[in-house]
């Protein structure tokens, strides 16, 4: 059986010219990348070239996907296992707001990855 990782979440950044924005996420990766990221939540994932990745969040959900001759049957848990949070968020909620924050955040869509390690 094979088991994947689904991470649903957002990285806040700062660019070359001192200006902060987020990415929203949604990662699939193996355990391999899993291992990656928890040890390394603070990168630039979309490879955007950014000064600083400040603030990383995601909720991790498991996929396990069964494959024989007749079918392929996959099981999305509907919890996350687990959560990655590293970094300082307030200091971006302070400048934006949080109400503002929490607006914008919601109804982005997420930029969608395939990890590899």
């Amino acid at each position: 059986m094979l088991k994947l990782f689904r991470l649903k979440g957002y990285v806040i950044v700062t660019d070359w010219y001192g200006n902060a924005g987020y990415n929203k996420l949604l990662i699939t990766t193996d355990q391999k990348g899993l291992d990656e990221i928890k040890a390394n939540p603070l990168q630039d994932y979309i490879k955007f070239g950014i000064q600083s990745v400040d603030y990383a969040f995601f909720d991790v959900y498991r996929i396990d996907i069964e494959k024989t001759d007749e079918y392929v049957r996959e099981t999305h848990w509907r919890k996350p296992i687990d959560t990655i949070e590293s970094g300082d968020v307030f200091p971006y909620i302070d400048k934006i707001g949080k109400d503002n924050f929490l607006a914008e955040i919601v109804f982005e869509e997420p930029v969608s990855i395939e990890y590899q390690a």
